[in-house]
């Protein structure tokens, strides 16, 4: 079993904000950004702000903020695991702390099409007092390719505030910056000299029996604690600085499922 590399198609930027919309801006203005040319992407960014203020969100921002998302769920700290894959059906649900991206999100494969097209939802839930934030997505990907490469096809989203679900446009322009794709592979001898060993992981889904991961993160260090026995292979994933500790950030798996649906 080796982990995988996986460059984030959105970096994750913490940002001021209580909200799970406000927390998603600045991915969206790094979207636009890296799409049409730094300079461009500025004045892209301060309209798409604008509009967040005037409570007008035009499909841009809703793609951005899509494409955020789902790099928060499918590369947790940039790496994914290559251990039990997901099938048809199978969700996970994580809880987050210190993540600006939200408080729980839910990573599921929906269904595989006859021509081997994926759908697949991702979900997260921002608390602020006694309110929830949600948004949700569930976008179709082409079959992979034989570098596993996979282009989204079709998106829609539902967006903090409304009442129902609406489609997303994606252009030729946007598969061409949305693709997952490998980009990468850790040495066998790189991923033994970062295993920590085998530990008995508690989270709120349960007790695992878990591959240790450590690798240097900055001044601090990174921690994947992996099982086969859930989909995607992720129990816990947690960073942590010289200057905090051990409260930079934390993800702990809650719910794991077998039983997926779509909702939109």
């Amino acid at each position: 079993m080796r982990l995988r590399y996986l460059a984030p198609l959105a970096l994750a930027v913490s940002v001021s904000g209580c909200s799970l919309f406000s927390s998603f801006m600045n991915q969206a203005m790094d979207s636009a950004g890296s799409e049409v040319g730094h300079s461009v992407g500025n004045r892209v960014g301060q309209a798409l702000a604008g509009q967040i203020q005037t409570g007008l969100v035009g499909p841009e921002v809703t793609r951005a903020y899509a494409m955020a998302l789902y790099s928060v769920v499918f590369y947790h700290g940039g790496f994914a695991w290559e251990g039990k894959g997901y099938q048809p059906g199978d969700y996970t649900v994580w809880e987050g702390r210190h993540v600006s991206q939200g408080d729980r999100f839910e990573k599921a494969f929906l269904a595989r099409e006859a021509d081997g097209s994926e759908w697949w939802r991702v979900r997260a839930d921002k608390r602020s007092g006694d309110h929830t934030d949600q948004f949700v997505a569930e976008a179709l990907f082409s079959k992979p390719d034989a570098s596993g490469a996979q282009k989204i096809l079709r998106m829609r989203a539902q967006m903090p505030g409304e009442q129902k679900a609406s489609e997303v446009p994606i252009t030729a322009e946007t598969q061409a910056s949305w693709v997952i794709r490998p980009t990468g592979h850790l040495t066998a001898e790189s991923l033994a000299g970062a295993t920590v060993g085998q530990e008995n992981v508690q989270v709120p889904a349960g007790t695992y029996q878990a591959r240790h991961v450590r690798y240097s993160a900055g001044t601090g260090q990174a921690d994947w604690w992996l099982s086969n026995d859930v989909p995607g292979g992720l129990v816990q994933y947690g960073v942590s600085s010289e200057r905090h500790g051990d409260d930079d950030g934390l993800i702990q798996l809650v719910e794991v499922g077998h039983n997926a649906k779509p909702i939109l």
